[in-house]
């Protein structure tokens, strides 16, 4: 069997081409072995499929040690790296059973997040929904961890930092208690 690997400078990745036709698509240093001694396609798929599900797991590893990703933009990333769609699933699957990411736990710190920065409920439904979450997931989250009374609360406190009186100021910050008495 004749095996080729071809290298492309632009996007920085390896073709490999079994008997003249295209096979897969793999990251450029991915391909280290030597391929003198004849090898049976199945084989040969074989390996590659586990070598493509190695740089994978590396690759995820890696960006989620930088910054925390939902699964969904991370599928995203690995299939704009070069990865198959079938490796970037499997591979963000176990990142979700070994418990590297967690999108529940990333809409919680959002909230909080945003509620920190001075923004009210409204403004960080939005910013979530921006995020590709479920509108009766996100309703769910801020009653749990940003409910209505915390949002009058923290519109007060604002108030009194900010030294802002202008209730289009807070409106536009989200908050919807703007004009409750």
């Amino acid at each position: 069997m004749k095996v080729q690997f071809i290298l492309n400078q632009l996007d920085k990745t390896v073709s490999v081409y079994l008997e003249e036709r295209f096979f897969r698509c793999l990251p450029k240093g991915s391909i280290r072995q030597s391929f003198e001694k004849e090898m049976q396609q199945e084989e040969l798929e074989a390996y590659l499929d586990g070598l493509e599900k190695k740089l994978a797991e590396a690759y995820l590893a890696r960006i989620l040690a930088q910054k925390g990703y939902l699964s969904w933009q991370l599928m995203q990333k690995l299939q704009k790296r070069g990865f198959s769609e079938k490796t970037s699933r499997a591979v963000v699957e176990k990142g979700l059973r070994l418990g590297w990411l967690d999108d529940q736990q990333f809409l919680q710190n959002t909230i909080f997040k945003e509620k920190g920065k001075g923004y009210g409920r409204r403004a960080v439904f939005f910013k979530l929904r921006q995020l590709n979450f479920k509108e009766g997931e996100i309703q769910k989250a801020l009653e749990l961890f940003y409910p209505r009374e915390e949002e009058k609360q923290n519109l007060a406190l604002f108030k009194q930092k900010k030294g802002a009186k202008n209730p289009a100021f807070w409106l536009r910050r989200g908050f919807s208690c703007v004009f409750d008495r």
